[in-house]
């Protein structure tokens, strides 16, 4: 299902905030940390199989010497042994030693087995000496190392120091002869020479030393990462004017926070704080004073929340809080204190600040267990708050505005209008309606206004301010006003081509359509592909859009008369800029304000504006139209002012296009009601 504009936003400031978490951040250290690990695991084993491969050349040629030991002993018997240096001792079938030389120190319980590099099928028994502790057989494996030999009791035969040094670390290897009847168990000394024992300590330092380097980088590169993810999230989540943190710190951690809290009985309250006019004083002063304004608010906003509580300056002029409450009453008093500090904080500058509020009470469920907020949108229930704040945006005081029922109605019925918009669009469900504007002097059709009117069947039938004002916000303006001049359009032509007299039509066409500088051209296009001429087609601009760059609304007011289009300005008189905007547009019609001919404006001042306005544009070569005019009296004085055409329920209201077609008569002469 669509959500409104606002869910759309929210979701794309996630997408950028996720890129921050922390969770990445753990996930890099840790993956930094088991790869450091795996290194070192790498470089012992290494290290155990280079000693293992150098120890086992001095065991392979020491069980070469064994068997040959043991050749010699079945061919001569035991003189046969007597040629070799070594001890050894001959056992029977039953264990017994039947012949010895020298000292046995076999341990015969600390056995392994050994199978030949040169052929794997050739098995013999290592036993341990008693005399080496550390040469330790482990099941079916020889465990002998680098480590042990330097552990073990070794003899220094040589007494000066050289490279023919040599230790020894004896072992016992078992040599089956007499066709396994009998066991020649001879002493291996293992021999290994001080050359070559250098060799393993250069080998083991140098590739000791690489490791380390690397290890070292790691370390490095992953504090690196550390600071500069810390450097990162500083820069990401701080505000460089007040120095504190930013809005992207509050949403997540704010949300962080109620997810924490998922499931208990904490209330929380959201404080939409606005600094009413901050432009303006900048403007007014300059934006060194603006932003110590800011700061000075934002220590004075601190000093107002405890701990577990958020505060920042949410974006160019208003900040954000998130407090916690034990009651309604409570919180209000606190909220009340916080107005007043910030407006003390301003100093001799008189600053008017208007905060919208939200209240997230913890609520329990039918089970009658409090409400989990895990699924909770942290930014949707802040923006309630700013919602709120937006509906005092008018009152010239601090003011404090609080979401209630009709807000979250209103809320709702954006939400659902915003998902409704595009389909009923498609199934032209926006009717055309039309409001005729007579002569007050001859009571005939002069010309009429494009008005819209939604039939849902969803929703019933819905007049503009329903839906427009949300269209205008979410931007889906743009698409009605095209929609509009394209029935319009095509209704003048059928007109034409079933003979009616037909006058000119007024459509409007939203300030957002400015931003497009081919706007022009658009409406040519639209016009020209229905076949109508221009001059049906009245193009109307609020009076707000001339607020905006009058330079390039200049130069479409231009190329649309240009194309022989004419242009009005709807609401003259509702705003501050309406002289000077006449004096730089060149425009055909001038619509007066409904509010001309209401409540005070009824009386003679109001009468004395209307009639200099009315000579001022028919000075100006303009036509004038007087829109919402209800009574007889004000007719008759419109008249008599020569204003050109007259719109409002004295004559006609808004109509359905079938309705209209009966104001018409093929001569063009159709009276007013």
């Amino acid at each position: 299902m669509k959500k409104g504009i606002q869910s759309k936003i929210s979701e794309n400031r996630k997408y950028k905030n996720k890129a921050v978490k922390k969770s990445k951040y753990w996930v890099a250290i840790i993956l930094t940390f088991v790869m450091m690990l795996m290194l070192i695991i790498t470089f012992r084993v290494f290290m155990e199989t280079f000693i293992q491969y150098v120890f086992s050349d001095r065991l392979e040629e020491e069980i070469k010497e064994a068997e040959s030991m043991g050749t010699e002993y079945e061919i001569l018997g035991k003189d046969g042994l007597a040629v070799y240096d070594n001890d050894y001792f001959i056992l029977d079938s039953e264990g017994t030693t039947i012949a010895s030389r020298g000292k046995n120190t076999c341990n015969m319980k600390k056995k392994g087995k050994w199978t030949n590099m040169v052929s794997d099928k050739e098995v013999h028994i290592v036993y341990a000496d008693f005399t080496n502790k550390n040469v330790v057989p482990k099941g079916d494996s020889l465990n002998v190392g680098f480590w042990e030999i330097f552990d073990s009791t070794m003899d220094l035969n040589v007494s000066d120091w050289n490279t023919e040094q040599y230790f020894d670390s004896p072992l016992w290897i078992q040599i089956p002869v007499k066709d396994g009847e009998e066991r020649l168990i001879v002493k291996a000394p293992m021999r290994i020479y001080l050359s070559s024992l250098l060799m393993m300590i250069a080998v083991i330092l140098t590739t000791g030393l690489m490791f380390f380097v690397i290890f070292v980088i790691m370390i490095v590169f992953c504090i690196n990462n550390m600071l500069s993810y810390r450097r990162l999230s500083d820069l990401f989540f701080t505000n460089v004017v007040t120095g504190g943190k930013n809005h992207n710190w509050f949403i997540v951690n704010g949300s962080r926070i109620i997810k924490k809290h998922s499931s208990d009985k904490r209330n929380f309250a959201y404080l939409s704080i606005d600094v009413v006019k901050y432009s303006s004083f900048c403007l007014c002063h300059s934006v060194a004073e603006g932003e110590e304004i800011l700061r000075s608010v934002f220590t004075a906003l601190l000093k107002k929340k405890t701990g577990g509580e958020l505060c920042v300056l949410n974006n160019s002029s208003d900040f954000a809080m998130m407090l916690r409450y034990n009651s309604e009453e409570e919180i209000r008093e606190r909220i009340e204190k916080i107005l007043n500090a910030a407006s003390a904080a301003t100093g001799h500058y008189k600053m008017v600040f208007h905060i919208g509020v939200y209240f997230d009470a913890a609520k329990k469920n039918e089970n009658g267990k409090y409400r989990r907020r895990k699924d909770d949108d942290f930014e949707a229930l802040f923006n309630n708050a700013a919602m709120s704040c937006h509906t005092i945006a008018d009152k010239p005081v601090s003011a404090i505005a609080y979401y209630d029922d009709d807000l979250a109605e209103e809320n709702r019925w954006e939400n659902l209008v915003f998902e409704a918009q595009q389909e009923a669009l498609d199934k032209e469900e926006f009717l055309v309606y039309y409001q005729p504007k007579y002569d007050p002097n001859t009571n005939k059709l002069r010309g009429a206004e494009a008005l819209i009117r939604w039939q849902s069947p969803k929703y019933g039938f819905l007049t503009p301010g329903k839906f427009i004002p949300i269209f205008e916000k979410n931007g889906f303006i743009t698409k009605i006003d095209r929609y509009m001049l394209e029935h319009v359009a095509k209704d003048q032509k059928r007109w034409l081509d079933e003979g009616r007299e037909c006058v000119p039509v007024s459509v409007n066409v939203s300030r957002v359509h400015f931003a497009e500088k081919d706007l022009a051209d658009q409406i040519r296009d639209i016009v020209g592909s229905a076949g109508t001429p221009r001059e049906l087609i009245e193009i109307e601009l609020t009076e707000s859009a001339f607020f905006d760059d009058k330079r390039e609304l200049l130069s479409i007011i231009k190329q649309l008369k240009d194309y022989g289009f004419m242009v009005s300005m709807d609401d003259f008189g509702s705003g501050y800029s309406s002289l000077n905007s006449l004096k730089d547009m060149p425009l055909d019609v001038l619509k007066l304000d409904a509010e001309f001919f209401r409540g005070e404006n009824e009386g003679d001042r109001g009468r004395i504006i209307v009639a200099e306005t009315i000579r001022m544009a028919r000075s100006l070569h303009m036509l004038t139209v007087a829109e919402g005019v209800e009574e007889k009296n004000q007719v008759d004085f419109l008249a008599e002012q020569h204003c050109d055409m007259i719109q409002g329920f004295y004559f006609a209201r808004p109509m359905p296009s079938y309705d209209y077609e009966n104001k018409m008569s093929m001569k063009g002469d159709v009276q007013a009601d």
